[in-house]
């Protein structure tokens, strides 16, 4: 697939209680070229046993997937920190083409990554990831997927924009947008690589000097 720029634009509103006029901008892309999403599928599916016994749930995000998902443990590893070939290099790459084409000042950022393993009849619930003043932007990565979308939704107007999950295809998102997946149907697992973007300001301000060091620049 090609670069993609979804805008959701909520109407004008009409009176003073009106919900209120907002563009909401999406990107997808494909990284088939740039990542071996295979290789990263074994990776994870290899390590996800280990790191639900190494680590305490600690919550699943709203996600619906409960304490023993790899989900629940995502404060405790950091996909960006394991130095896969060309992982950190691609969403950083994503970003910049990203903010460039809305004409938007690029930036030095810190992320956090871990992976959802989605098996059947498993579904990840509306949620969202940070709502708040630094809030930047969320992304994830289909890595191993079979007829399931994801699903975008504005918090005033409920439009919705539901994205069909390919393999290779990465997004980003504003991180406060709500967005859920259908079940998985298939007999396979479904894997994806999410993850959190953020500013120095973020970083700087809201993370704890404890947990600093499970933060990775992206260069």
């Amino acid at each position: 697939m090609t670069d993609k720029l979804i805008k959701l634009i909520s109407e004008k509103p009409e009176t003073p209680f009106a919900a209120p006029e907002q563009e909401i901008c999406i990107w997808e892309s494909n990284v088939l070229d740039d990542l071996d999403v295979n290789e990263l599928t074994d990776i994870i599916l290899t390590n996800e046993r280990n790191l639900i016994e190494k680590y305490p749930a600690f919550d699943d995000g709203q996600t619906g997937l409960g304490n023993d998902s790899l989900t629940s443990r995502y404060p405790h590893f950091n996909l960006f920190q394991w130095k896969h070939n060309g992982l950190n290099e691609t969403v950083r790459k994503t970003h910049d083409k990203f903010i460039s084409v809305l004409g938007y000042e690029n930036t030095d950022l810190y992320g956090q990554c871990w992976a959802n393993v989605l098996r059947t009849s498993q579904q990840i619930k509306s949620h969202s990831h940070y709502n708040d003043t630094l809030c930047y932007l969320g992304g994830h990565i289909c890595t191993k997927v079979k007829d399931t979308h994801t699903h975008y939704v504005n918090p005033y107007t409920k439009q919705v924009y539901s994205s069909k999950n390919e393999i290779g295809k990465i997004t980003l998102f504003p991180n406060w947008i709500d967005h859920y997946t259908d079940y998985n149907k298939s007999p396979q697992e479904r894997v994806t690589i999410a993850f959190d973007l953020f500013t120095p300001e973020f970083f700087n301000t809201k993370v704890k000097k404890e947990k600093k060091s499970h933060w990775e620049k992206l260069w």
